[in-house]
């Protein structure tokens, strides 16, 4: 017995409807907090929710892996940048994350496909799928806060 509606149809690879971000925005911090994977391992965690200029709602997240030289010290940049502020222990990191949680934040995101994985072996063409980044810039322009994100 032949399925309604498939005579004919070629299936599609299903869409989430959220394209790559390719913009400078506005976010405020949801959480910025210390976490462990199934493994074990620590990392701080944020996310960042967009207030706009556009992709509003849309929400961004990183990882800073405790164990991390190269981490540690993007991490201590984004800090820095952000409050002025220097830590050299995850103690005195905890006690500037409700601080950090505070901003908010000009970000720049943009996307990439890998074509190789981490071991340099290529995926095939049909197995790539991009993937979104960014970077915190620094407190957003024009005072903006979580009630007002002035764009």
């Amino acid at each position: 017995m032949e399925l309604p509606g498939l005579s004919g149809y070629k299936p599609q690879k299903v869409q989430d409807g959220f394209d790559i971000i390719k913009a400078t925005v506005n976010c405020g911090f949801e959480y910025c907090r210390f976490e462990e994977t199934k493994d074990g391992v620590r990392y701080l965690g944020y996310e960042l929710i967009i207030l706009g200029p556009d992709n509003i709602g849309r929400k961004l997240w990183k990882r800073f892996y405790l164990d991390n030289e190269g981490n540690m010290k993007k991490l201590a940049d984004m800090v820095f940048t952000l409050l002025a502020k220097e830590f050299s222990t995850e103690e005195d990191l905890a006690l500037l994350l409700d601080e950090i949680c505070e901003c908010v934040v000009k970000v720049r995101a943009w996307g990439w496909t890998p074509d190789t994985d981490v071991d340099g072996n290529p995926i095939a063409e049909n197995k790539q799928q991009a993937r979104q980044q960014h970077i915190i810039k620094g407190i957003a322009d024009n005072g903006a806060s979580a009630g007002n994100p002035s764009f």
